[in-house]
């Protein structure tokens, strides 16, 4: 199977993969070889593939995910590796965002954009944090 990650940015993966994760709406959704056509929308979250050389993960904002004839096609609004996270950047976009939520009707299309920005800060904020040592 073929995994592009793309952004308006940039193509962030392009890769032969046999397995990938990815963050839908009502859950994750596994898509494996021979998988039925499908097209849906993605959450903010984490996008995990198996590829021939090994493991990958990517932090998506959210967007699209189309998958057809053994091609998936990842269309998001940002996504970077866990490493690329800068942790500091992350902190005050998810003080910021919980700020203006906070602020908003909470019926109205406002607030649930700024969820959606106080998923994506808070995921990139989790994602650059050391591990709790046991």
């Amino acid at each position: 199977m073929r995994l592009s990650v793309i952004t308006p940015e940039r193509t962030v993966v392009d890769a032969e993969v046999t397995e990938v994760t990815a963050p839908g709406e009502v859950g994750q959704l596994g898509v494996l070889p021979d998988h039925i056509p499908f097209l849906g929308n993605l959450e903010p979250g984490e996008v995990r593939y198996k590829a021939v050389d090994g493991t990958g993960a990517l932090l998506i904002s959210g967007g699209l995910i189309e998958v057809h004839d053994d091609r998936i096609t990842i269309l998001a609004g940002d996504a970077l590796r866990p490493d690329q996270v800068d942790v500091e950047a992350a902190r005050r976009d998810l003080d910021q965002a919980r700020v203006r939520r906070e602020s908003l009707d909470p019926y109205g299309d406002s607030h649930a954009a700024a969820l959606v920005e106080e998923r994506w800060a808070d995921l990139r904020v989790r994602a650059a944090a050391p591990a709790p040592r046991a």
